[in-house]
């Protein structure tokens, strides 16, 4: 298991989280993390970078906490996470229904699962 705490720079701490959300995509798993207080469990189906120039991971939030019935399509971006996982016991759904590649949001898309 590798956990992503903290990294000094938030690009840097962003591109280690795409590193590891691109390994459980791969694998077919889900990750877990803290996000603005809160556990989440995500499906992750693509990740890429935003205007900001800041790492972006689009998925869906399949458990933990949130404020809307689970599951939903959310954008993450991921300077902003902690303390995440690669939950390689809980197989992930990806492809979901209406998931459409190439996300708007993100420029470029640096990968996305295949639909």
């Amino acid at each position: 298991m590798i956990i992503i705490a903290h990294a000094p720079h938030p690009v840097a701490h962003g591109m280690l989280a795409a590193n590891l959300a691109r390994t459980a995509m791969t694998e077919g798993s889900c990750v877990r993390f803290d996000y603005d207080g809160k556990s989440r469990l995500v499906e992750v189906h693509a990740i890429g970078l935003g205007r900001k120039n800041n790492y972006l991971l689009r998925g869906v939030q399949v458990g933990g906490e949130a404020s809307r019935p689970l599951p939903q399509w959310t954008l993450f971006d991921l300077s902003k996470v902690e303390a995440m996982f690669i939950a390689d016991h809980i197989p992930s759904g990806a492809p979901r229904a209406g998931y459409s590649m190439g996300d708007k949001q993100m420029s470029p898309v640096l990968t996305e699962i295949q639909s």
